[in-house]
């Protein structure tokens, strides 16, 4: 009866056959802010054949209305959700596993090691961090999969942050992990409504991140710790 796709390729394929398999209704997921659409037959044609379309986040919405001119009024705003579990583990066995002294400064990034999620700049910062803060013992871990961790591993040996920067791969206990942590840290530069951010706040971290619409969403347009994009020292200052 409903086809509920989720993400950019499903929505493509789920919309092109919809008529084919009989569906009554096939509902447009947009799970991003259109970084993964193309301007292509295969896109513009499921584009058009969607009847109705459910976004996270408002730069979602704007996407669809200004660049793929779908009607506003077949776009449903629904922002993103998150109940954290309770922790599996102890704190002082969180860091432990990691290496990590009961005393020391712990922020935490949680976003797959993608371009857009900007860690060196967020690297850069720490590097300001340790320089200000190095008696607290200040490290950065960094939860994520590892899809493009080539691209920051040079400059944390550069910047000599290989013992304060932890990268730690997929975790499957987040919540054990944010309860392990002191801060939360979000440098994208691209977001929907970030589930990172969100599962933070549920597990009452401050959060020091990019000033992003979806940042500001999740967190309201009067939060203080939101940062300019790709500035390094603004990032740190927040983290300070």
């Amino acid at each position: 009866d409903i086809l509920l796709p989720f993400m950019t390729l499903p929505n493509v394929l789920c919309n092109i056959v919809r008529r084919r398999v009989g569906a009554s209704v096939c509902i447009w997921n947009q799970r991003d802010e259109g970084r993964e659409l193309a301007f292509n037959r295969w896109h513009n044609l499921a584009l058009k054949t969607a009847t109705h379309f459910i976004s996270n986040s408002r730069d979602g919405v704007e996407y669809l209305t200004t660049q793929r001119g779908v009607s506003l009024k077949n776009i449903y705003l629904i922002f993103n959700g998150v109940q954290l579990p309770a922790p599996q583990q102890p704190e002082p066995a969180v860091r432990q596993a990691l290496g990590l002294s009961a005393s020391s400064f712990v922020a935490v990034m949680l976003a797959n090691i993608n371009r857009y999620k900007d860690h060196a700049t967020l690297i850069r910062a720490w590097r300001i961090v340790c320089d200000r803060l190095g008696d607290i013992d200040p490290t950065l871990v960094l939860a994520g999969r590892k899809d493009y961790a080539q691209d920051i591993e040079p400059l944390i040996a550069e910047l000599g942050l290989q013992r304060q920067i932890k990268m730690i791969g997929a975790v499957s206990d987040v919540s054990s992990l944010l309860h392990a942590a002191d801060l939360a840290v979000f440098s994208t530069l691209k977001e929907g409504t970030p589930n990172g951010v969100l599962e933070s706040m549920a597990a009452g971290l401050a959060v020091v991140a990019t000033d992003l619409q979806g940042c500001r969403d999740a967190l309201g347009p009067d939060y203080p710790a939101l940062t300019p994009l790709q500035d390094a020292n603004a990032l740190a200052g927040q983290i300070i």
